[in-house]
């Protein structure tokens, strides 16, 4: 049997140990590039709520990091088609338009692609008031989890500062990948 020279030994143990840092250094890498996007990562949510005489359609981003539109659609969840590319206010004044009736106490933050949502704050898509004939207008016409009668439902495409692109329905609890 062959005697190993110390020096080759020593020169084969560096080369294992390179290689074993080597791939720790990607991997260690690879779990600091996932911790940076999820420290930024934006959650955003679609609620209806009822608050003394009026009903709100709100989006609020619980995430940690800021959401960047891309894009508002209304659905029709029967045909599953695009009906307005416009927000729930714009869609609910042309439908309102059709009937000539109108809203009392109408209130909106503008939505439009393009715009930021900060991490932990929340924006009015549709308020208004629910006196008059169309004073369950939300509930009647959009649909949420806890409502899926209504042939309506808000789709908005967001994405992270790292480019991840989401989607959040009106009618599911959380956002999913888009």
């Amino acid at each position: 049997m062959k005697k190993i020279h110390p020096d080759r030994l020593v020169s084969v143990s560096a080369i294992i140990v390179s290689v074993g840092t080597l791939f720790m250094i990607v991997y260690q890498t690879n779990l600091t590039r996932k911790a940076q996007k999820a420290s930024v990562m934006p959650y955003l949510q679609i609620s209806m709520s009822l608050t003394g005489g009026s009903q709100t359609i709100r989006l609020t981003n619980s995430g940690l990091g800021p959401a960047l539109i891309e894009d508002i659609k209304i659905i029709d969840a029967e045909a599953n088609e695009v009906v307005s590319n416009e927000g729930p206010s714009e869609f609910a004044k042309e439908t309102v338009k059709k009937d000539s009736t109108g809203f009392a106490g109408f209130g909106q933050d503008i939505m439009l692609p393009g715009r930021l949502i900060p991490a932990e704050s929340s924006k009015t898509l549709f308020t208004h008031s629910r006196r008059g004939v169309n004073g369950n207008f939300i509930e009647d016409y959009f649909r949420f989890p806890y409502n899926i009668e209504a042939p309506y439902i808000i789709e908005i495409v967001y994405r992270s500062v790292y480019g991840d692109k989401w989607v959040i329905r009106s009618d599911v609890q959380a956002p999913g990948e888009y």
